[in-house]
């Protein structure tokens, strides 16, 4: 079905040029159909800044968390409680706003870039909120973001001085960050579903082998449990127990 779907580009300007961005703008594997080059712009010619704030404490908005791990999430139910008190300058989140939030973990290293699948809340002002114009298609921002591309122009540009538990960079150099997106719509969403599609799979094989482990544990501390008793017909029912049969040993 993929060999139906994509081909590999041949393009001579591509395969001679040793310029990074000519190489970019003439991926190797591209869905049939499109030939032409992408192009490259910087975030802030496709997106803009949310500055919307929330001057009411009382509203009715829930307040968000953007989290590495597991995206936008609602802050109550990732810390049991919620953390803000005065969400008066909370900036405004809709659905399908990216946020940048600058907290570095393990998981990422310059901070996570999400985008927003929960209704309306509010965010801290710590976060950079943005929304990509109309003109282009969310998921395959959502799935850039996801990647790490974009992190090689953040340690080229982050100021120095940074707390050590976020990263500094000004929006105005934030948003000269430069992105390498098809020209047509159309192409932009097929990389987008067919990613989604690869990840559904990733995660039901992932889930398949939790199950799997978990089962194959139940099992043996069912057949293991020496405290269990065992029932043997032979000419008559005998019931043991598997410490009376011999010693166990577990794995270390």
């Amino acid at each position: 079905m993929t060999d139906d779907l994509m081909k590999s580009s041949g393009s001579g300007d591509a395969g001679n040029s040793t310029h990074a961005d000519e190489q970019r703008l003439y991926p190797k594997v591209r869905f049939r159909g499109f030939d032409e080059p992408w192009k490259k712009v910087k975030l802030g010619e496709i997106s803009e800044k949310i500055t919307q704030k929330n001057n009411n404490s009382c509203s009715q908005f829930p307040v968000l968390t953007n989290s590495a791990e597991y995206g936008i999430v609602y802050q109550k139910d990732f810390f049991d409680k919620n953390i803000a008190i005065n969400t008066d300058n909370y900036y405004v989140v809709h659905t399908e706003d990216f946020v940048y939030n600058p907290r570095i973990s393990k998981q990422a290293p310059y901070g996570p870039i999400r985008v927003n699948h929960l209704k309306t809340g509010v965010m801290s002002p710590l976060y950079y909120i943005f929304k990509i114009k109309d003109d282009f298609n969310i998921g395959f921002f959502e799935f850039l973001f996801i990647g790490n591309k974009w992190h090689k122009f953040m340690y080229q540009n982050g100021d120095s001085g940074a707390r050590s538990d976020r990263y500094a960079i000004k929006d105005k150099v934030f948003n000269k960050l430069p992105i390498y997106i098809p020209q047509k719509i159309e192409e932009q969403k097929l990389i987008f579903e067919i990613n989604h599609k690869i990840n559904s799979l990733l995660y039901l094989q992932h889930r398949k082998m939790e199950l799997e482990n978990q089962t194959s544990k139940a099992i043996y501390n069912y057949l293991f449990d020496k405290n269990k008793p065992f029932y043997f017909k032979d000419n008559k029912t005998k019931k043991v127990f598997l410490k009376e049969l011999g010693t166990t040993y577990r794995r270390p």
